[in-house]
């Protein structure tokens, strides 16, 4: 046995769990103290209650989370990230959590379907999403991801 300090996961994809699971397992018997979630530009929120199927099915198959237990465990009831950090600010948790504002859901937040299908994003959608970015900062988000795949959901 060991007495360490607590870890910091800096790769976590609790984001949906974290609406459901105040336990965070099983990263938190491991040690873990810390976990940083919107990682690889895959998250929830920005939402329009219509995308939250098509977020689903983009972690179901960018994560290999089953999409039946995300569609049961989450809520969905945000539409802004900062909605969404609202939303985890109201749950007790045995860990600390930061989360990141994905570019993914931003994108498709912005651009519905063009977002979705990885079409070229005009300058009115890059200023938007910028915006929305720097909105959610500001309000706590702890920085911004993305990622490079070309996965399509």
């Amino acid at each position: 046995m060991l007495l360490t300090p607590g870890f910091v996961d800096i790769h976590a994809h609790y984001d949906s769990q974290a609406t459901w699971d105040g336990e965070l397992e099983p990263s938190t018997p491991h040690g873990v103290t810390t976990l940083m979630m919107g990682n690889c530009g895959v998250d929830f929120a920005p939402a329009k209650p219509d995308e939250h199927d098509f977020l689903i099915d983009l972690t179901e198959g960018f994560q290999d989370v089953p999409g039946a237990a995300l569609s049961e465990g989450i809520s969905c009831d945000w539409e802004t990230f900062t909605d969404y950090l609202d939303v985890l600010e109201r749950r007790e948790y045995v860990a600390d959590i930061g989360a990141m504002i994905a570019h993914g859901p931003v994108r498709v937040y912005v651009m519905g379907q063009r977002g979705a299908n990885n079409e070229a994003a005009t300058s009115d959608d890059t200023d938007e999403m910028a915006a929305i970015v720097g909105e959610t900062v500001d309000a706590g988000a702890i920085g911004f991801s993305t990622t490079r795949t070309t996965a399509k959901s």
